[in-house]
């Protein structure tokens, strides 16, 4: 039943109707995970929109420094522009927090550290 409330399974009959404004998850027991990665990896894919911008975010701040980029008046206005777009969307996401969110939200689940396998 929760997977069929989670969208995991789609063969059944009948009607399933959210209300607006709610959405469902299901937390598997035993999830099947990629082995390559850390914990912390794992755990940043359920936010990876927030993580992609924060990384964007850092991209652009360090082709500042780049003489191509601040010897060309152009190319600089066009990443200002971006930086201040990615900007808006991290403040939109509470992205300056993800770290400390993450860890109170692994510390909650009793994940192991972060860097494990």
């Amino acid at each position: 039943m929760l997977r069929i409330i989670a969208g995991q399974e789609k063969s059944f009959n009948g009607e399933l109707v959210f209300s607006p404004g709610y959405s469902v998850g299901l937390l598997d027991q035993d999830p099947q995970l990629d082995e390559t990665k850390t914990v912390k990896e794992i755990v940043q894919e359920g936010v990876q929109e927030t993580v992609d911008a924060l990384k964007a975010y850092e991209d652009i701040n360090l082709k500042f420094g780049l003489p191509e980029v601040y010897e060309n008046p152009d190319e600089m206005d066009r990443l200002m522009a971006e930086q201040a777009t990615l900007q808006e969307k991290i403040d939109h996401l509470d992205a300056w927090n993800l770290d400390s969110k993450l860890e109170r939200a692994m510390d909650a689940l009793r994940c192991p550290p972060d860097d494990q396998p």
